[in-house]
This record gives structure tokens, sequence and C-alpha cells, in this order.
């Protein structure tokens, strides 16, 4: 797995001075969309709304590998 690696300069005049240091603002931003497939990326499984609790999950999607492989 990549790790994410910061290699902003932290600008120290726009610290905030904190009572255990001094802090630095980051905002991040997150999106999320709703597309309209009729298919999953990387499973075969279905992807029609509705239907029964875990009934839309193939063995890619449940990531079962590591179930097996620990028995």
């Amino acid at each position: 797995m990549n790790a994410i690696v910061d290699t902003r300069t932290p600008d120290p005049k726009k610290f905030i001075k904190g009572a255990t240091g001094d802090w630095e603002i980051i905002i991040g931003l997150e999106i999320h969309a709703q597309v309209t497939s009729q298919a999953k990326l990387f499973s075969g499984a279905s992807a029609s709304y509705g239907g029964e609790p875990n009934a839309h999950v193939s063995l890619v999607d449940a990531d079962a590998r590591h179930v097996a492989r620990d028995q």
C-alpha cells in the first residue's frame, strides 16, 4: 500500500497559538457521488438497490480471501 506523504512546507506565521502548542489549520474536502450504473467496478455482484442485507455482495466485495487464509 502506498503511504500518503505530506510534501508541504508549513508556514509558522500561519500557526495558531494553543495551550499545548501551535496548531496548523488544514481543511479537507470529501466528495460523495451517486453513480447510475448497473454494475460494480471490481465485482460481478449486482448493483441493484434493495434486497436482503448482504444479498449484493461477492467474494471480492467481502474480501473473503483473508477469511479463507486464516482457517
